[in-house]
C-alpha cells in the first residue's frame, strides 16, 4: 500500500501523487466515483467501458462494489 500527502487547491483540485498514480496504473482522463462516509472521502476508479457503454446494465454492480469499498474504510 502506498501512502502520500497532498493538498486541496483553491479551485478544489487534488493532485494524486505520482507514486500512487504509478502503483494504481492511472492514466489521464481516468474516471472516478467520489463518495463520503463519516467525513472520509473515497475515490473509486471506474472502468471506462462500464461508464461509457455498460452503465445501465452494471449500475447495480457498481453500487454494490461501492458499498463494499465504503465498508473497508468504515
Amino acid at each position: 500500500m502506498e501512502i502520500s500527502v497532498t493538498k486541496l487547491s483553491r479551485n478544489g483540485q487534488i493532485v494524486i501523487p505520482s507514486e500512487i498514480r504509478n502503483a494504481a496504473k492511472l492514466k489521464p482522463s481516468t474516471k472516478f466515483i467520489v463518495l463520503t462516509k463519516d467525513g472520509d472521502i473515497i475515490l473509486k476508479q471506474l472502468n471506462v467501458e462500464d461508464v461509457d457503454t455498460k452503465l445501465p446494465e452494471t449500475k447495480k454492480k457498481l453500487v454494490k462494489k461501492l458499498k463494499s469499498a465504503a465498508k473497508v474504510y468504515a
